[in-house]
């Protein structure tokens, strides 16, 4: 979170809203929060540079990630559309303004373009919109458009993430595996009370005690 905080200049609140996006896509979605994570982290400050907002970056990585495309090839994947969709030949001042204002929809927008193509051409397309290497990261966003959108939603509603970490600590915090830790821990605090307490006088008892059977030793002796 704090490398995050950095490389998109957020403020402590505004890290925690991305982390609860990332948690909650990584519940409501097939991909795991940790890979999430690493996607968004993977691109950085290139963010801004496309107009994404991080939550959109999220959301993209979740539903790549959703289909088996490894983390760093999706977040090089992601990195090439921004880059992409801001220096397009058709109209690239206009596409430039439009991310700003609606990356999500422009991206859509575009896919929603390319995936009316006749299939033999897509290939081709996505090559040369967002290089070769992105091919196996892009491609599949265009059989599972309907995710993509679903998971933009996801992030654009407050009302949804909002709480998500918190909530799943609770959960976390109610499980069986928590509660024997806690039950530990207990033992282990009434453990050191109970030394605290009773060795110091149990202590002296056993000195003195020492000193009465040494003698009681010399007397059978005796």
């Amino acid at each position: 979170m704090a490398e995050m905080r950095t490389a998109f200049k957020m403020s402590q609140d505004e890290v925690i809203t991305l982390a609860d996006k990332i948690n909650f896509l990584g519940n409501s979605t097939p991909a795991a929060a940790k890979g999430i994570m690493e996607i968004v982290q993977r691109i950085g400050p290139l963010g801004e540079v496309g107009g994404f907002a991080s939550g959109s970056i999220a959301a993209l990585g979740a539903t790549m990630r959703g289909m088996g495309v490894q983390e760093e090839i999706a977040a090089t994947g992601i990195k090439n559309m921004m880059l992409a969709l801001i220096d397009l030949g058709l109209d690239s001042e206009e596409v430039a303004k439009s991310m700003q204002k609606d990356a999500e929809g422009t991206t859509l927008k575009i896919l929603e373009l390319i995936k009316a193509l006749p299939k033999e051409k897509q290939g081709a397309m996505l090559a040369t919109l967002f290089g070769k290497e992105s091919l196996s990261a892009i491609a599949p966003l265009l059989t599972n458009m309907g995710a993509l959108e679903e998971n933009l939603k996801k992030v654009g509603d407050a009302t949804k993430y909002a709480g998500s970490m918190n909530d799943e600590y609770k959960a976390r915090a109610e499980t069986t595996a928590n509660n024997i830790i806690l039950f530990k821990n207990k033992i282990a605090e009434l453990g050191i009370s109970i030394g605290s307490v009773l060795l110091p006088p149990l202590n002296i008892f056993l000195g003195k005690m020492g000193a009465v059977i040494d003698k009681v030793s010399a007397w059978s002796k005796a």
